[in-house]
């Protein structure tokens, strides 16, 4: 399935696989993980300042809940300035590989790390 506007939820939905769900209102939720994790982004590349630990839950609780799929996803959901920065965070948790490709146009070897994430990780 390519990933599109027209095709998110659908996509998401597909690949959602989580016991908690009990309703729609449930995934609703857990989509508004992925904008979440948008919004953080954004203000870093705003402010200079990323809280780290907040956006790295928020990356591991969504790939508890949609598997592998959770990569195409927050790429989809992101701004393209931000994928250095998701890309440093989702290479920190070992959820993507230096050779993967994150959508269906997109390689990622082609996306750089961002340093400031690394040196605050490393501290």
């Amino acid at each position: 399935m390519i990933l599109n506007d027209d095709t998110f939820l659908l996509y998401a939905a597909k690949h959602y696989d989580t016991t908690n769900c009990v309703g729609i209102e449930d995934f609703q939720e857990d989509i508004s993980r992925l904008k979440y994790v948008a919004r953080l982004l954004r203000r870093y590349k705003k402010s200079g300042k990323i809280n780290h630990r907040l956006v790295m839950n928020h990356c591991i609780c969504l790939f508890n809940m949609f598997g592998k799929a959770a990569v195409p996803l927050l790429f989809f959901s992101v701004e393209p300035e931000q994928w250095p920065q998701l890309k440093t965070i989702l290479v920190t948790l070992e959820y993507i590989s230096p050779n993967q490709q994150v959508l269906d146009d997109i390689n990622e070897n082609h996306i750089p790390l961002d340093w400031d994430i690394i040196n605050t990780l490393r501290t």
